[in-house]
């Protein structure tokens, strides 16, 4: 869609004056002459009126606790619109940055509102019916599991120096519980199902207006949630992991950061034990070497490409030590030799 074309749009559909269009990857930032930020979102393959209804209720009935970022509606009250066959849906463009997954604070805040995501979420699970999926956190750790398998022999006869690892790594890969929450149980809940960093917003605290004119309440230091195109009924856990997986890649976890991390969403969630017990081990999956691993493999193993795998696996080793401390505290050390086989086997 052309600029020219996006503004008739923005004019005719939402009573907007845009004063600038900025492109943004694959969006565009919309800035009106009176102030108003917004953001223009191609639809994607799943996009339609309900699924987008749907999103929009849920948003404004969690607003005081959370800031989603929902589809506007038109002036004629729908959701999805376009211009030529280009359809697409307009939302708030959040005042803030994407949050640092190297800095604790923001990083626990982060996971917070993914907490309060999945608990209040979940009496609006029959609201939200387009979000239902078969293919979850079982399917995804499968397939993780399958890339590790399929990638390590190939590593390893690159790089023979791989071996020494190899133990760690399918040790902390084989701690990984294969029984994730079932679809019919009290722990399914919505989820992000894109938990990184350029979709989680560290909020300014700036107010910001939306085509009728509302003035959202955005506190500074609150996260705001954008980018639902993967979101679904899901294992809650899905998220925590991989926030924590991008967290090890940008700040692997020290001396008692897996506890704190854990003793956060237990708190927020009201996980019970049984549940926070398949949350630990699920942290412990080595997740940053396995995709390093992937694109090297993919790449036909370069010489020069060992040392992003040679990072990735010093990140693992990290995640390994604090990980296995903080466990043996929580659990007991029979419970941890019960879970992990010896990695240096």
């Amino acid at each position: 869609m052309t600029n020219s074309a996006l503004v008739r749009l923005l004019t005719r559909e939402y009573g907007i004056q845009p004063l600038c269009i900025l492109p943004i990857k694959t969006v565009w930032g919309i800035v009106d002459v009176r102030g108003g930020r917004y953001i223009w979102k191609p639809a994607g393959r799943n996009d339609g009126q309900g699924r987008l209804g749907e999103l929009a209720r849920l948003a404004q009935g969690l607003a005081t606790a959370l800031t989603l970022a929902a589809p506007i509606p038109t002036r004629g009250g729908r959701l999805l619109t376009g211009w030529d066959g280009q359809l697409g849906y307009l939302q708030p463009w959040l005042a803030g940055r994407h949050v640092s997954l190297s800095n604790p604070r923001e990083r626990l805040a982060a996971l917070r509102a993914l907490a309060q995501l999945h608990r209040l979420s979940q009496p609006w699970l029959p609201a939200l019916p387009s979000f239902a999926q078969r293919a979850g956190l079982a399917a995804r750790l499968t397939g993780k599991l399958r890339t590790l398998h399929r990638a390590w022999p190939q590593a390893e006869a690159a790089w023979p120096a791989l071996a020494r690892a190899r133990g760690l790594v399918f040790a902390m890969a084989g701690a990984c519980p294969a029984n994730p929450a079932a679809p019919d149980s009290g722990a399914v809940t919505f989820c992000h199902r894109d938990a990184a960093p350029h979709n989680l917003i560290w909020l300014s605290g700036q107010v910001g207006r939306d085509a009728s004119q509302a003035a959202p309440d955005l506190r500074a230091g609150r996260i705001g949630l954008i980018d639902f195109d993967r979101a679904g009924w899901d294992d809650p856990l899905v998220d925590v992991m991989q926030l924590f997986n991008h967290s090890v890649y940008f700040s692997p976890p020290g001396t008692a950061e897996v506890r704190r991390w854990m003793d956060t969403y237990r708190q927020m969630a009201a996980l019970p034990e049984s549940a926070e017990e398949r949350a630990w081990r699920l942290l412990l999956f080595p997740d940053v070497l396995v995709r390093a691993l992937a694109e090297w493999c993919g790449q036909g193993c370069p010489v020069r490409g060992r040392l992003r795998v040679s990072a990735a696996l010093h990140k693992e080793r990290q995640r390994w030590l604090a990980w296995q401390q903080d466990y043996r505290e929580r659990f007991g050390a029979t419970q941890l030799r019960r879970v992990v086989a010896r990695p240096w086997s």
